[in-house]
């Protein structure tokens, strides 16, 4: 069938329906009420720091210190028909966890995977707690990406299968899945292996479900609204076990009752409109497709005339760098460098000549100033260019 919460949420009430022939509504109550408080207990004994929010006791935080000395807290809710139905853990502060989903909620812990009244929530926040001891959680980035763990075996830590456990209402669309790193290190809670999961991953829907991905986030979601769940079926019980039994065993009987549902015909006629709108939109794209066609060698067109003037800007851009190359700062430096050492050297030469009396001295004295004072020209120019930066 199309709808599985509907399904689940039948085959229970058909055997609450049962069992309720069997033991007597008040006494059923009465030992849930028991089993519940029980729990609680047991609960508040394993964690002492736990803090009650509600006169009923059904929702508590439950601090957890870090070994950076750093807090986070630990929201535990307790549905209505708690401890048969299973409760629901979620970490407050933004970090990431293999143990977490990407809404905070605690979902790789095999005993909230695998639920039962008998299952002791106590143990299972203190299990929780030494696991953020050894393995901290990270602060949450902008962008997480997705961690695959090797699979290990006998841990009370297990990977959920594609989403969250059982009672949780998100979604499981997107959610990574992963194998719990937890069996080296942690206490051996269990004696059954712990499969490993891989590419357990669903696919994204093609209707406008809400996504939550853990890769690249989507500019643009769109919520399709979900018909609310009933916590009973009226009709069901007006009818008797027989009837009961019957819709149980006549597969077109159940269709026929189940299609009767306003929930079903409800969801189906969304169903139908999102069918119509997604061809609708579809044709649409499909009628704009010689307009995008036009588009796209239009652009081409502007791509090949965008490279040809690209490789024409860097050939003139070498050319340029290689002209201003001969008046950079160094090639200047070089330059009055070289002129600088040419005139000392001249100097010296009609020093030379001087001495070996191949010079008058006239000649000598106004050559000489005039060799000396370019140099020392040069050397003055060359000495303030290099102090300017």
């Amino acid at each position: 069938h199309i709808f599985p919460h509907y399904l689940f949420r039948l085959s229970s009430l058909m055997f609450r329906r049962n069992d309720s022939k069997q033991l007597a509504p008040a006494q059923w109550n009465y030992d849930l009420q028991a089993l519940r408080e029980r729990q609680v207990s047991y609960f508040l004994t394993a964690n002492p720091a736990a803090k009650a929010l509600s006169p009923d006791r059904s929702v508590f935080h439950v601090p957890i210190i870090l070994p950076d000395r750093s807090a986070v807290t630990l929201r535990v809710t307790l549905p209505p028909r708690f401890p048969e139905e299973p409760p629901q853990l979620q970490l407050l502060d933004p970090v990431q966890h293999p143990l977490l989903d990407g809404q905070g909620m605690v979902v790789g812990h095999r005993s909230l995977m695998q639920w039962n009244p008998h299952c002791n929530l106590g143990s299972i926040v203190t299990d929780i707690a030494r696991e953020f001891n050894m393995r901290p959680p990270k602060a949450a980035a902008a962008v997480p990406s997705p961690v695959t763990y090797p699979s290990q075996s006998a841990s009370q830590f297990s990977p959920p299968l594609g989403g969250r456990s059982s009672g949780s209402t998100t979604p499981p669309y997107g959610v990574s899945s992963f194998s719990s790193p937890l069996g080296s290190t942690l206490p051996n809670y269990g004696t059954s292996p712990v499969p490993s999961y891989q590419n357990t991953s669903m696919a994204q829907p093609v209707s406008h479900q809400t996504s939550f991905s853990t890769t690249q986030p989507r500019a643009r979601q769109t919520h399709t609204p979900q018909p609310v769940i009933p916590p009973s079926f009226p009709d069901l019980d007006t009818k008797s076990l027989s009837e009961v039994q019957e819709l149980s065993t006549d597969e077109e009987k159940f269709e026929s009752w189940f299609n009767s549902l306003p929930q079903v015909q409800s969801m189906t006629a969304l169903r139908d409109d999102l069918k119509k709108s997604n061809l609708d939109l579809a044709h649409s794209n499909l009628a704009r497709k010689p307009e995008l066609e036009q588009l796209q060698a239009e652009l081409a067109a502007l791509h090949a005339t965008f490279t040809e003037k690209r490789k024409l800007f860097q050939e003139k851009a070498a050319i340029q760098s290689t002209v201003l190359q001969r008046f950079s700062k160094p090639a200047i430096l070089n330059m009055m460098y070289e002129a600088a050492g040419d005139a000392d050297t001249r100097s010296d030469a009609l020093v030379q000549s001087f001495l070996e009396q191949q010079l008058p001295h006239s000649d000598f004295v106004k050559q000489f100033l005039e060799v000396r004072q370019q140099y020392h020209r040069l050397n003055a120019k060359r000495e303030r260019l290099e102090m300017i930066r």
